[in-house]
């Protein structure tokens, strides 16, 4: 009888067909090259199956209880998926209430006063990404934040009823925010005039081969991947058992302008000059003085102008604009961080990573290696 196989020491199991796989992957690879004396398998499925080869951890794609279908011997369970809740694995999670808050922001920023959320009901991912949505709406908005109807992707006649234009709408994914594009077009809506749409995922081939080019919230799913293997590796060489299940949120990186919400929305002409402005100088813009000399008006009446229409700052629309300027240039480019700094018209070097850490949590150098596929 031949010798039985030893253990791998992490089993991946992984759905090939979903947006964030290809990311989740090479965040895996990324660990495995770090760690070459480590036996990992990748599987295209969400959990094991009686066939799997035995392990010592597995990584799945399944918030349930997975522990009937693994093989003897394995003490570690992992989990990648937040469709139904963290469940009673450790997991290693998109930050979805993060996505909706970002997405919030994006919109917001581009000067939509009513707002409208497609999701997937008894979808725990969905719920918590309108939360996140609606609750920085109305961080952002006060008293003078509308109500942001959670519509389900399912009753595809709903989806649009009733949305007072323009609107902004927010979806749980890009796959529905293609949906939601058919259906505006077929209702004759301009897209992003009347109805800017983001979706979520940030899937290059999915955003394009939307009618209208989707702009899209883009989830670190390297980093994900990464710190899956990363929480297993660490589980497996501490013998002691955590006493509650392990829970890490992945932030998003942030989020990628496409033509379906590149408009600017707000009816005060004033507003959408200066966000026109922010966006079209923004490397030769150094402060707030220099935008209010850009829109013929007062530093005070400026400051006033942002917080009473947006709610923000013009100093903080134009650390925004700066940061995601300089954003694009580290996926799009090869030029190095002092470059991207002083071409995105920050101070100094300096200045820039700091930014970088604060809206990202990484340095420039690592959010680019996130970033750019390898």
């Amino acid at each position: 009888m031949p010798p039985r196989a030893a253990p791998l020491d992490i089993g991946i199991y992984v759905p090939f067909n979903l947006s964030i796989s290809r990311g989740i992957l090479e965040g895996v690879n990324r660990f495995r090259a770090e760690h070459p004396s480590l036996r990992a398998q990748i599987d295209d499925g969400a959990e094991p199956g009686p066939h799997s080869p035995r392990a010592c951890a597995v990584i799945v794609f399944n918030a349930g209880d997975v522990s009937a279908k693994l093989r003897p011997g394995t003490r570690v369970v992992v989990n990648l998926s937040n469709r139904l809740g963290a469940g009673p694995n450790h997991s290693v999670l998109n930050d979805d209430v993060a996505v909706g808050r970002m997405a919030a922001d994006h919109l917001i920023d581009r000067g939509f006063p009513r707002f409208g959320f497609v999701g997937f009901q008894n979808v725990h991912l969905s719920h918590l990404r309108y939360l996140g949505f609606r609750d920085r709406i109305r961080e952002r908005l006060g008293s003078a934040a509308p109500e942001v109807p959670e519509r389900d992707m399912a009753d595809r006649s709903a989806v649009l009823r009733d949305l007072h234009l323009p609107c902004g709408v927010f979806t749980v994914n890009d796959q529905a925010a293609a949906r939601v594009v058919d259906a505006a077009l077929d209702l004759g809506l301009r897209i992003p005039e009347d109805l800017a749409v983001l979706g979520v995922d940030d899937d290059p081939l999915r955003c394009a081969m939307s009618r209208v080019e989707l702009s899209s919230v883009r989830p670190d799913s390297l980093r994900q991947g990464y710190e899956a293997m990363a929480l297993a590796h660490r589980l497996l060489a501490d013998r002691r058992k955590p006493p509650e299940p392990i829970l890490r949120l992945i932030a998003p990186l942030g989020v990628t302008t496409r033509r379906s919400t590149d408009t600017f929305a707000h009816p005060d002409p004033q507003v959408v000059s200066a966000l026109r402005i922010v966006r079209d100088r923004i490397r030769e813009l150094r402060g707030v003085d220099d935008l209010a000399r850009a829109c013929g008006l007062g530093v005070r009446t400026l400051e006033r102008l942002f917080h009473e229409t947006l709610q923000t700052t013009p100093r903080e629309a134009l650390n925004r604009a700066r940061f995601d300027f300089a954003r694009a240039l580290l996926i799009q480019t090869r030029l190095s961080v002092s470059e991207i700094a002083h071409r995105s018209g920050y101070a100094d070097v300096r200045t820039f990573i700091w930014q970088c850490k604060l809206r990202t949590g990484q340095t420039p150098a690592t959010l680019r290696r996130d970033l750019v596929p390898h």
